[in-house]
């Protein structure tokens, strides 16, 4: 693996606050990052290709590619042929548009709250390694970028995880992906583990598998009291927004996290019924107020432009977007929608983590209504 370094540049921000994220710089064989920041998912990889420009390129330093299976594909996963192939090819398929990126993971993910017996849950485990192998083997030169991870289900036994972790220490470089909704106990035991023997374990990072904070606020406040950690938290599967329409990744920094990636839908999202001219239903995200909205609920123009570079063909589409009448015209929107949001979202973490490092934290949040808003209507201060 090519992370070098992870220094602490700031894990608390202003002092008479509490609750304001931390920034770390990565340091890898390729380049550096501060955080907070965002992964490049294949949302927004799929996005890219969707767009009829060339000029546009997603700025990706770090990329989770997920598989996510459901208890049927776990089923055949653990006890059947065929299924370990396809995933492959996806998980190839779809990594193909990261190889430039300095991290990569292609986690493959367990259904919230499966039950799996111990001989059921160690061949899941070692099938689940030899088919990251496969697919980070395939890559070649950029080998070396990949994190291969292992999937914890959200009730996992405490001896069960210390035995994993022993198991794990020949792995050259791994990282264990944690459920927000695991029970409470094994949720600390494992990242008290972590902490302790990442470096005999060879843990540059923890997968965070994202649960509302409202029903697991436990969970996360004890993401917090490790901030002075020397090691990567990332957050997996996160819906695109939440509270006040707010979006999910410009709060979750809040609990010390360092990088977050989208929620990926395997077969299309859910559908809804549309009662608007379609091109009205394309959500945005606005970076002066951090929400994400359909057209059609805002008086708010996104230049999308501002954030990202500037493109003829993008703009010609974009400025008769009214004229969208099918599936494929909408597509492109919400695929421009996307990429801006990956840029403008990028650009405003990048501010944030300034913030952080100057302490001026404070400043940030009484400038954003909407995310101050929701600190104060919805989570308890944290104790010093």
């Amino acid at each position: 693996m090519s992370i070098k370094k992870i220094n602490i540049l700031e894990q608390e921000g202003d002092d008479s606050l509490s609750f304001s994220g931390r920034s770390i710089e990565i340091q890898t064989s390729v380049k550096s990052c501060k955080t907070p920041t965002r992964c490049a998912t294949t949302i927004e990889y799929n996005s890219l290709i969707n767009i009829p420009s060339k000029s546009v390129s997603i700025p990706d330093y770090f990329s989770i590619i997920p598989r996510k299976l459901d208890s049927n594909d776990v089923n055949l996963f653990i006890s059947d042929n065929g299924i370990h192939k396809n995933i492959v090819n996806y998980l190839i398929n779809k990594t193909s548009s990261a190889r430039y990126s300095s991290i990569i993971m292609s986690p493959i993910l367990l259904p919230k709250s499966i039950q799996l017996d111990s001989k059921s849950y160690d061949t899941f485990i070692r099938r689940s390694l030899f088919v990251q192998n496969v697919v980070s083997n395939s890559f070649g030169n950029i080998e070396n970028r990949f994190i291969q991870s292992l999937p914890f289900t959200s009730d996992l036994p405490i001896t069960k995880i210390e035995s994993i972790f022993r198991s794990m220490s020949d792995i050259d470089v791994w990282a264990p992906i944690i459920p927000m909704d695991m029970l409470k106990d094994s949720f600390k035991k494992a990242i008290d583990l972590v902490a302790e023997k990442k470096d005999t374990y060879q843990i540059p990072l923890i997968l965070f598998v994202y649960s509302d904070p409202l029903d697991y606020l436990e969970n996360y406040d004890y993401i917090w009291a490790h901030r002075t950690d020397n090691i990567i938290f990332a957050m997996c599967d996160t819906p695109r927004e939440k509270l006040q329409n707010l979006s999910t990744t410009h709060y979750l920094h809040l609990f010390g996290l360092d990088s977050i990636g989208r929620r990926v839908f395997h077969h299309g999202g859910p559908s809804k019924p549309v009662q608007f001219p379609p091109h009205l239903m394309v959500k945005y995200f606005d970076r002066e107020n951090l929400t994400v909205n359909r057209e059609r609920d805002t008086n708010t123009k996104i230049d999308i432009f501002n954030d990202m570079p500037k493109d003829t063909r993008i703009s010609e589409i974009y400025e008769s977007r009214s004229l969208a009448n099918d599936d494929k015209d909408v597509g492109i929107l919400k695929s421009i929608a996307n990429v801006h949001e990956y840029h403008a979202s990028l650009n405003e973490l990048n501010t944030v983590s300034k913030y952080i490092q100057k302490k001026e934290y404070s400043q940030y949040l009484n400038d954003k209504d909407v995310l101050s808003e929701t600190v104060n209507q919805h989570f308890k201060s944290r104790p010093k």
